[in-house]
């Protein structure tokens, strides 16, 4: 086994694994370090957060073919029903 990567990528979240994803097919060798294990990476625990993507990052996960294994239906976000997190203020 080669320990040589071209790319190192820490972190298996959304932005680690759409950058290793978008690199597959480079050419390149890629390595993906993650800390949690895999089984809790393939059914994470619901934390109470919600997660909001931008239009930019849309598109992205619909190239990389993502887009529709996410569950739907997915909803525009109302900002005036937005609260920061662990404060009585609006954003």
């Amino acid at each position: 086994m080669s320990l040589h990567s071209d790319i190192l990528v820490v972190g298996a979240g959304p932005a680690g694994l759409s950058f290793a994803a978008e690199l597959a097919g480079s050419g390149l060798k890629i390595t993906l370090i993650e800390k949690i294990p895999l089984e809790i990476l393939q059914n994470p625990p619901y934390d109470g957060r919600e997660i909001a993507l931008t239009h930019l990052s849309r598109e992205i996960m619909q190239r990389l073919g993502m887009w529709d294994l996410i569950p739907g239906p997915a909803a525009p976000v109302s900002y005036t029903h937005l609260r920061a997190h662990e404060t009585d203020s609006y954003l």
